[in-house]
């Protein structure tokens, strides 16, 4: 707090310095950017730890590095940088452990280089005998891509879900097996999720590049279980 306090005075000095120096100015609102993003990320931490307090589950400020090191290893996230995982809140049920939680990283390099935060969720149960796949929203790259031969596994039994998604994966054979027709189905009515089986985890996402306002968790997490619930005792 005290350091807080002393980089707010420096912030006023070089408001006041503004007119006599322009660098002094560009630094002030450098300076005043981070205060007010790292008090943004203090309060959205607080808030979802008592969020967390009170669903009755377990807060960490920061992921374990199991679960960032599962991250690291999924094709939808394999060009990503600078991984970071925190605001983790845990819970457990008999037969699977799960963790909501924000992921930030970084994409691009120089002038190209963004860094993006969503809202994230990952199960860890042995009733998930899954192969590895990758499962998103298909965009209008896509279609360039598989001009080239680029993998999507599609369903003629389902041209909706083929349309709407790009499916991939190694073992095709398996995973074909695993997405029966009661799987495509239900993802032909949730076409904003993006799924990953990786390692030992299924993570869960929306497509979007957000990270979600507290009022929007449960709706999520009860997404994550239904998604979950589709895939749970596949052979």
């Amino acid at each position: 707090m005290a350091l807080a306090n002393m980089i707010e005075t420096l912030y006023v000095i070089l408001i006041i310095t503004f007119v006599l120096s322009p660098f002094a100015g560009i630094l002030a609102l450098i300076i005043g950017w981070n205060i007010w993003f790292r008090r943004q990320e203090e309060r959205r931490a607080t808030a979802i730890e008592t969020l967390a307090s009170q669903l009755g589950l377990a807060f960490h400020a920061y992921g374990d590095q199991d679960l960032l090191t599962t991250l690291g290893h999924c094709s939808l996230l394999s060009h990503c940088r600078e991984k970071t995982v925190k605001n983790v809140f845990q819970g457990r049920t008999d037969h699977v452990q799960y963790d909501v939680f924000d992921f930030q990283y970084v994409v691009g390099i120089g002038g190209n280089r963004r860094t993006y935060r969503r809202t994230m969720i990952a199960f860890h149960s042995k009733e998930l005998r899954l192969p590895d796949f990758a499962l998103r929203p298909e965009d209008l790259g896509d279609t360039i891509t598989k001009a080239f031969g680029y993998q999507d596994i599609n369903f003629e039994s389902h041209p909706i879900f083929s349309k709407a998604f790009v499916l991939r994966g190694s073992e095709e054979a398996r995973i074909r097996a695993t997405f029966a027709p009661d799987v495509l189905s239900f993802f032909e009515q949730h076409t904003e999720v993006c799924v990953e089986r990786c390692g030992d985890r299924l993570i869960v996402y929306y497509r979007d590049r957000v990270r979600l306002e507290l009022d929007q968790f449960q709706p999520f997490i009860d997404l994550g279980f239904k998604v979950y619930g589709v895939f749970r005792n596949r052979p």
